[in-house]
């Protein structure tokens, strides 16, 4: 690969083939999801991942110009929550998560790694190629739409929100990015919470060197009694995030708190650190151990803590709309992801599953929000999940 042409384009499907890459892609990461170590322990112990499918360009040098971290999977083609028991197609997909195209020249190599992609698919390696949420003003973005590849521009779209926190030099300072009304309910819970609860509560926090092993147990133990279990979404102690967190762990990008009162698990929060940004990967609450809410309690002691080491210069929420975050965070960016289907019968018999399925999902969250039973809905939801606990 070191006497490669200028914007030679080739996909890596194997460790191996990457291997050589492994510096240069390690130092162009931008999300640890698609560092080398997460993503080959992903490879490799996700049951549903084939194995790597990586486009590169390469300069004369061997110059990592581009890469788009891409695998190759057997996934659901509607991965949302499942408001309604509709049938969850399965195809062959070539998957680029978020921040996953990289390199020294990304715009500039970006179409010529999507030409790629597109002809590995049409030649019968996948039914659809999902590629990355972008921001709508992404260079990445415009260069793809600016491209001589007319797919990119008639491809499925969908739209995401993302959600930052700015990290402030103070705790104080934090709080003042919050309208008054939400400050002075935080603050109020806050004082209630350390009156409440002092001496029965502890925040445990972890990092690459933490006990995992416990890390994992404890929040599986918290996450398994949340409506998030009903509806299939949200964090799991499965090989898929293992993998996520291990190699997070070998890559020096984990981080996390758990808050227990009385010995017991009661809120968590996962993130993965990388370039001063923390990017939040899961959370959740037992709303039943309090009335206080115990999640955003848990958020601002961390964001406390943080504001305190001075490490961070943002606070990355990920994808999705959610009460909280319109509540908290300061920044929001609209995203949007292009999912292109190959050239054959069953992929438009896919497209067409996968529009009826998400439309159909998508009104019936609607409804349950306009008329006030979302909530009761995830109170079963989230007593299902606790009865089922009790049976393993």
């Amino acid at each position: 690969m070191t006497t490669a042409p200028d914007n030679l384009v080739r996909i890596l499907r194997s460790r191996e083939e990457l291997e050589p890459l492994e510096a240069a892609w390690a130092e162009a990461t931008v999300h640890p999801h698609t560092h080398p170590e997460v993503f080959h322990r992903l490879c490799e112990r996700d049951p549903r991942i084939i194995r790597p499918h990586v486009p590169v360009v390469l300069g004369p040098d061997g110059e990592l110009r581009g890469m788009m971290v891409a695998r190759l999977e057997d996934s659901k083609l509607v991965r949302a929550g499942r408001y309604l028991p509709l049938p969850q197609p399965m195809a062959r997909m070539i998957i680029v998560p978020i921040d996953g195209i990289i390199g020294t020249d990304p715009v500039g190599a970006a179409p010529r790694l999507l030409e790629a992609l597109l002809q590995s698919m049409d030649a019968g390696q996948a039914d659809v190629l999902e590629l990355p949420f972008l921001p709508i003003d992404s260079p990445i973005r415009q260069a793809l739409l600016d491209s001589d590849q007319p797919r990119y521009r008639t491809a499925t779209v969908a739209g995401r929100a993302r959600w930052h926190i700015d990290i402030a030099d103070s705790f104080d300072e934090q709080l003042r990015l919050l309208g008054r009304s939400s400050r002075g309910t935080l603050r109020n819970n806050l004082n209630r919470f350390h009156k409440q609860y002092e001496g029965r509560f502890e925040i445990r926090e972890y990092g690459p060197e933490s006990d995992l092993e416990e890390f994992l147990q404890l929040s599986e133990q918290l996450a398994r009694t949340t409506y998030h279990r009903g509806l299939d979404v949200g964090f799991v102690d499965s090989e898929r995030e293992r993998a996520v967190h291990f190699g997070a762990a070998a890559a020096g990008s984990l981080w996390g708190q758990i808050m227990l009162i009385d010995d017991q698990p009661v809120a968590f929060i996962h993130g993965l650190p990388r370039n001063g940004i923390l990017f939040g990967t899961s959370m959740a609450s037992d709303r039943n151990a309090s009335r206080l809410p115990l999640g955003t309690i848990l958020l601002f002691e961390a964001l406390r803590t943080l504001c305190d080491q001075g490490s961070y210069e943002s606070w990355d929420f990920g994808l999705g709309d959610a009460e909280y975050k319109r509540r908290l965070c300061n920044r929001r960016e609209e995203l949007e992801r292009r999912t292109i289907f190959a050239r054959t019968p069953r992929a438009r018999s896919l497209r067409m599953m996968a529009g009826t399925s998400a439309g159909l999902e998508s009104a019936m969250k609607w409804a349950l929000g306009k008329t006030g039973l979302e909530l009761r809905l995830k109170t079963a939801l989230r007593n299902r999940a606790r009865g089922g606990a009790g049976e393993d």
